[in-house]
């Protein structure tokens, strides 16, 4: 038993794409050429990996172990190949993401990126989500992180959170009425379930104030003027979250995607956009 790197990333692939028409899409090989590489991986392993009666891409208790296995051995195997390659890895790389993301992962990337390509230069862009696919789509953005909702596209599935309602800790401006609400400007998914949300439950919402920066929306809940929606990451130790007991009720999870752009001379995209999905773990 000895699968080759290329097996174990058709395997990732797959499954961190959903399909096995996406990880075609993603290697740059047909579907029959990926279902030939996963069937000789599961005969090198003596085990089936996916769980064939599913519709979707549904892996076994087998394939759920080998998953962390793989990504583990193909991890080391890429910083291998980065410290003890006959060549510097050198060039750019443009990573788009809003900019409630970079706070919270982009430190991380950026140590790792840098640990395994040291020669490599990292341009990060912090826009909305429609502005980076719109980058994504003219080429000037080589990797951007979306939130569901906010954009049409398919991508990569690095995670779901829900938002959440939160104001002040000093401040009862969430007895307002109507609520004053503070969102990310084209913030068109947070808009949405918000008030759609709170007319459930009879209330009504009213926005007073957008912003396509974090920093607007924080700002704004200092002032004790509104209450924002947004992702319990970026909410501050002194602030407040709303739950239904205060007649805030629960928003829907959002799934945040992983989008690449066209790009296809630098091979070091793809140790990139492994290194973000660990970081989302």
């Amino acid at each position: 038993m000895n699968p080759e790197p290329a097996l174990l990333q058709t395997f990732i692939e797959t499954v961190e794409s959903g399909s096995f028409t996406s990880a075609a899409r993603r290697v740059h090989r047909t579907q029959a050429a990926i279902s030939m590489q996963i069937k000789r991986l599961e005969e090198a392993l003596d085990c089936q990996l996916f769980d064939r009666s599913s519709r979707k891409v549904k892996l076994t208790p087998e394939g759920e172990l080998f998953y962390d296995h793989a990504r583990r051995i193909l991890r080391a195997y890429r910083d291998a190949l980065a410290a003890f390659g006959d060549r510097k890895i050198e060039g750019e790389v443009a990573i788009g993401l809003p900019d409630d993301f970079a706070a919270t992962y982009l430190p991380t990337l950026i140590r790792r990126c840098l640990q395994v390509f040291p020669h490599l230069r990292l341009h990060v862009v912090c826009e909305p989500s429609k502005r980076l696919l719109t980058q994504i789509a003219d080429g000037t953005l080589d990797i951007a992180i979306v939130t569901e909702g906010e954009v049409q596209s398919t991508g990569i599935v690095l995670g779901r959170e829900a938002p959440v309602w939160a104001c002040s800790q000093h401040s009862d401006v969430h007895t307002q009425w109507p609520v004053p609400i503070a969102i990310f400007h084209s913030g068109d998914v947070f808009r949405r379930h918000a008030i759609e949300r709170l007319e459930r439950l009879g209330r009504r919402g009213r926005i007073v104030m957008t912003s396509p920066n974090f920093a607007g929306v924080r700002a704004a809940v200092l002032s004790e003027m509104a209450v924002a929606v947004l992702f319990k990451r970026n909410v501050d130790t002194n602030w407040r979250i709303l739950a239904e007991q205060d007649g805030f009720p629960p928003l829907p999870e959002l799934s945040t995607l992983l989008i690449r752009g066209n790009r296809q001379d630098a091979f070091f995209i793809d140790h990139i956009i492994q290194f973000i999905s660990e970081a989302w773990r």
